[in-house]
């Protein structure tokens, strides 16, 4: 699966969550994401994954429960929004 060019962002947001966060490598990764992004980010977790990571922990909905869960400071390690033109 190819990436359209507003998805392409995402590869290196995932991968500066890796880098910064050595101390918890062998956990997963708990992405929160607008539904929109479902796709894209299940295949960027399945190529996660084929690199030896565990398996990310993908929770997806509306941007507005998004945003509520990162206000009030729900356990996560990365949330993605997504806009439509």
């Amino acid at each position: 699966m190819r990436l359209s060019r507003p998805l392409a962002w995402l590869v290196p947001v995932l991968l500066a969550f890796a880098i910064v966060m050595p101390a918890r490598a062998e956990e997963p990764v708990r992405v929160f994401a607008a539904a929109s992004l479902t796709n894209a980010l299940e295949e960027l977790a399945t190529q996660w994954q084929a690199k030896g990571h565990p398996k990310p922990v993908l929770a997806f909905g509306a941007s507005s429960t998004l945003a509520k869960q990162v206000h009030a400071r729900v356990g996560l390690d990365a949330a993605a929004a997504s806009r439509r033109r």
